[in-house]
């Protein structure tokens, strides 16, 4: 399916796309990455207060990564048969359901192996650490607030950034399997701040490294994100609940 939109968008506009698409988001993101951090850093007191002020920014970052997203790949979308054809982009549809289910097992299953393969050269790491939601002591209103961000609000952003734009452009260049890896690996490189410790991002990295390229797998396959979305909202709304429970528990 992917590749037979990528071969459809390349006969309706044969120029290049540019690489400022995807660099320009991918721009943005670090900046957001780097300027979180360093008002994490910065930001009086502790506690509650910087947890919530970090979950504000969080909702803020996301929605100028989603303004710098349209802004660059618009036009791109317009003149190559609009956002569906273009980068898989539409409205979800009952028949999504059917690959979500199976895909979710399948990926987390693999991940899971790859994780207990690195675990077994380095016992030493903390697995635990390889999570990037921590929910441990926070008020439910931050739970609530966590919980709309990882479930709702990031799949859909993420997915449009690295299996939509940066996966067909790249794959436009280099064929879909290099585009599957290095848009796996940034969208791992993405998240490794969330966690703790060097041993735990690299871990954290792995995780979610592994869980792009088989959420890319899964876009190529059906020629959409309805479905990739789907399986990444519903894998953070399982470690939201396991996150939570284990800190209510």
């Amino acid at each position: 399916m992917l590749d037979a939109q990528l071969a459809a968008a390349a006969d309706r506009s044969p120029e290049p796309w540019g690489a400022r698409i995807a660099l320009y988001p991918l721009a943005a993101a670090a900046a957001v990455i780097v300027l979180t951090a360093a008002l994490a850093m910065v930001w009086p007191g502790g506690g509650i207060s910087r947890t919530v002020a970090g979950v504000l920014l969080s909702f803020a970052c996301y929605g100028v990564l989603l303004a710098t997203i349209l802004r660059t790949a618009g036009p791109v979308a317009r003149r190559s048969g609009g956002w569906p054809a273009t980068f898989g982009w539409d409205w979800p549809r009952w028949r999504d359901l059917v690959p979500v289910v199976p895909a979710l097992i399948a990926i987390n299953l693999v991940r899971a192996a790859v994780l207990a393969a690195v675990l077994a050269v380095v016992p030493s790491w903390n697995p635990d650490e390889a999570s990037n939601v921590r929910l441990d002591g926070r008020p439910i209103g931050v739970v609530l607030a966590v919980a709309v961000l990882a479930v709702l609000v990031a799949p859909p952003i993420e997915e449009l950034l690295f299996r939509g734009v940066l996966l067909r452009t790249l794959a436009r260049r280099s064929g879909f399997w290099p585009a599957a890896l290095l848009s796996s690996v940034l969208f791992g490189l993405f998240h490794v701040h969330q966690a703790p410790s060097l041993g735990g991002a690299v871990l954290l990295g792995v995780a979610i490294t592994v869980f792009g390229a088989g959420l890319a797998v899964l876009v190529r396959l059906t020629g959409r994100l309805a479905p990739a979305i789907a399986v990444h909202s519903l894998s953070n709304l399982i470690a939201v609940v396991l996150s939570a429970s284990g800190a209510l528990s």
